[in-house]
């Protein structure tokens, strides 16, 4: 109840604080979750997901391996090249240490509102008609970059203490200097 009360308190405010302000100057809003059941935003005519329920998952499976993408090339530096099999396999490890790392904390502490916003945002992410890159991604960053040090500390934690030392330092340092080397770039 209290995580409830927490998150519509940040909610409902600006909630209400919009649609007083739609309603004192009458302007023409475009409804976004009228566009999220579209099968895509760019051309209507083509009906809903709830009409042609096989695009539910087409655009599931096609924005999930998308933002694996997207997730990989924000956390390593825009120089990866996510192509190869070896591309794939560093998505792949990437997005299973952020999901262990997820779960993990969510085990931990089923209190914590974070993961839930967390959980609650991706989720709506994934299922955005619009694939709109990194700028999604940007306020779950965070996120994600401590679930992918708690799913590599999980895994850690099952090594030797020298080795697991060895480990997660040495992914901390690759994910450093992953990221410093891009900064050239800009």
């Amino acid at each position: 109840l209290k995580k409830i009360i927490f998150v519509c308190a940040g909610f409902l405010p600006l909630f209400f604080g919009w649609n007083i302000f739609k309603v004192l100057y009458r302007t023409y809003v475009v409804y976004q979750y009228k566009l999220l059941f579209l099968i895509d935003i760019y051309n209507p005519s083509l009906g809903t997901i709830f009409d042609h329920p096989e695009y539910f998952f087409i655009r599931l499976t096609g924005s999930l391996s998308y933002y694996a993408a997207v997730i990989t090339q924000s956390l390593l530096g825009y120089s990866f090249n996510a192509t190869g099999l070896f591309g794939y396999f560093v998505i792949l490890s990437v997005a299973g240490l952020i999901l262990l790392g997820f779960w993990q904390r969510l085990r931990e502490d089923k209190k914590c509102v974070f993961s839930y916003y967390f959980l609650f945002y991706f989720l709506l992410i994934i299922f955005w008609p619009a694939r709109e890159g990194s700028r999604f991604i940007l306020p779950i960053l965070p996120f994600m970059i401590f679930y992918l040090f708690s799913g590599l500390k999980k895994i850690a934690s099952f090594l030797s203490r020298a080795l697991s030392r060895f480990v997660f330092s040495a992914a901390v340092s690759a994910f450093l200097i992953f990221n410093l080397l891009t900064l050239g770039a800009f």
